[in-house]
């Protein structure tokens, strides 16, 4: 009975066994199927993946073959390039060449034009000189004697050095001051307008240069000349009183004699002045004239004036960028060492 009892229960045992181990060999031909399936998807994924590769490397080579045949248009159309561009520098060079030669050939002939031009230039100046000169040698100035002295009757009037150059005219404030500036003569009409009775105001620089400011036959009065002037006349007290011309002189805030009575026959009229900054002052009131000799300094020089409400004449220095007026008495040309 007992071996009947272990027969059934082993008989249980290896039943049971058995299916565990059915249900452990199914379980793993699930794993082994799915394993399967993970292998067949991966060759499947991998063929694509192998197929794409061989359409790209196909296509590598393609456009590798394209890019070779570019790259031998390039070479090609680069060296037609390179010989065009050096055809073309070689024609730039020629061109140069020619353009060099014509620029040297031109050069010489605006040098030629411009040499003969400046020699024309200086020719038709030294014409016009000479006959600037001609017609200032036929001019007559009024002249009037006082004493042993001969005047001219009115302040100088000219334009002209008297070799026949002009005098460089300076209208504006600017012309002025840079013609002082530089030292250079320089006439002016007061206020720019011309005056035939009160003459023109000339700066120191053009009283003493070179080229003669005085007409022929005449030089400017000095301050000995002036003093001789003003003994003849009985002295400086009265001197201006008998100097004025016996009108337009219209006096001043200071009263006084204002016109004077002109029996010396000098007739000065009160043509003003210049200052050397370019402004105009004192036409009506005063009239001034350079006295030729020494300079006083480097920057003033002598000279003489009238006022309008005193009867004398008076002597003193001013500044050489002043303009004045200029009287002329008979004579010899006076010749002083300039000491500036």
């Amino acid at each position: 009975m007992k071996t009947v009892i272990l027969l059934s229960t082993l008989c249980v045992h290896i039943s049971i066994f058995s299916q565990t181990k059915k249900e452990k060999i199914i379980l793993q031909d699930a794993k082994i199927d799915s394993i399967k399936s993970v292998i067949n998807l991966s060759a499947n994924e991998f063929n694509d993946k192998f197929s794409q590769l061989e359409s790209n490397k196909n296509r590598i080579d393609s456009l590798t073959k394209e890019l070779k045949t570019l790259n031998s248009k390039n070479e090609l159309e680069i060296l037609e390039l390179f010989g065009v561009l050096k055809s073309e520098k070689n024609n730039a060079a020629f061109l140069r060449t020619q353009l060099d030669n014509q620029s040297h050939q031109l050069s010489q002939k605006a040098s030629y034009l411009i040499n003969t031009l400046e020699s024309n230039k200086r020719i038709e100046a030294q014409q016009i000189s000479h006959l600037k000169k001609q017609e200032l040698l036929k001019i007559q100035y009024n002249s009037v004697k006082i004493g042993p002295q001969v005047w001219m009757k009115e302040n100088l009037d000219v334009a002209y050095f008297k070799n026949g150059e002009p005098i460089p005219e300076a209208k504006s404030i600017e012309e002025w001051k840079r013609a002082n500036e530089k030292r250079e003569p320089a006439w002016c009409n007061y206020n720019n307008i011309p005056n035939e009775k009160n003459g023109k105001l000339y700066n120191w620089f053009a009283i003493y240069d070179p080229r003669g400011l005085a007409p022929e036959g005449w030089h400017i009065a000095t301050d000995q000349e002036w003093l001789t002037l003003e003994g003849q006349l009985n002295g400086s007290k009265l001197a201006g009183y008998k100097m004025k011309s016996a009108a337009n002189w219209i006096g001043s805030s200071k009263g006084g004699s204002k016109n004077g009575t002109n029996e010396s026959g000098f007739s000065a009229f009160p043509s003003g002045m210049r200052n050397f900054d370019g402004s105009f002052s004192s036409q009506g009131v005063q009239s001034y004239w350079w006295a030729a000799g020494d300079p006083f300094e480097y920057y003033k020089a002598n000279m003489c004036y009238l006022i309008d409400s005193q009867d004398e004449l008076w002597q003193y220095v001013i500044e050489k960028g002043c303009g004045l007026s200029v009287r002329c008495i008979k004579g010899s040309k006076l010749i002083i060492d300039l000491k500036e």
